[in-house]
């Protein structure tokens, strides 16, 4: 995530001519359940991006980057990768190019969510036409939506008069009992570890840590100098 959200920031910078901090907080993974309404309701706050914001009437319509086409479709992506290593060895050569000469055309699959990986992808795609459904009906209600802009009629350097972020959650749960169970596990995860980092730094570089974690690095040992 780091890769890719560092190479977005460089892609639209260029685009826009953003030179400041672009992401306004670092990435964080939060963990989504395995209870389907969990699932299904991010997978709803996904697809309304750019329509519940008012600037389109459908999430389809939306002229950028978006999944709401490539989900109702195959659930392929395609676009273009650009090799930005090599436009600068060739502006160095004093080399012109075209804007595709040093650029491949890739193509990304979209994984059913895990409470639909058994159903059909005719089934699954008609899921998502009922979200997109749902979520059309809700946004032609909003007198902000108004028919699709185009991108670069968005001034990306334009500030909200009011902004109030609110704190990640620790998870998306449908119920408390699961988000319960989660926290509970996290402790359990954290109290493992801290006991195993502490018998690590002690000396034992055999000790088990829980599955999924980052053990912390052994301390550096200086290459040993032989008398002449």
């Amino acid at each position: 995530m780091q890769y890719l959200n560092s190479n977005i920031a460089r892609e639209i910078g260029r685009l826009v001519n953003w030179r400041d901090s672009f992401w306004s907080r670092l990435y964080q993974a939060i963990l989504v359940s395995e209870e389907e309404a969990a699932q299904i309701g991010r997978m709803r706050y996904i697809l309304a991006q750019a329509a519940k914001e008012g600037l389109v009437e459908a999430p389809a319509d939306w002229p950028g980057a978006h999944c709401a086409g490539a989900l109702l479709e195959d659930g392929t992506f395609r676009g273009y990768w650009f090799d930005r290593t090599r436009e600068f060895a060739a502006r160095q050569r004093g080399e012109i190019f075209e804007r595709l000469d040093f650029a491949t055309l890739q193509t990304a699959s979209l994984e059913p969510l895990p409470c639909w990986r058994d159903v059909a992808p005719s089934v699954a795609r008609q899921y998502i036409r009922e979200l997109v459904a749902d979520i059309e009906k809700e946004c032609s209600g909003d007198k902000r939506a108004k028919p699709c802009v185009e991108a670069r009629a968005i001034d990306p350097h334009q500030k909200p008069r009011r902004f109030s972020p609110s704190p990640a959650p620790f998870a998306h749960c449908a119920s408390t009992r699961v988000r319960r169970e989660l926290w509970q596990a996290y402790h359990w995860f954290l109290s493992a570890y801290r006991s195993a980092s502490e018998k690590f730094r002690d000396g034992d570089l055999s000790v088990p840590f829980p599955e999924g974690c980052f053990p912390p690095s052994p301390s550096f040992l200086a290459p040993l100098t032989l008398p002449a």
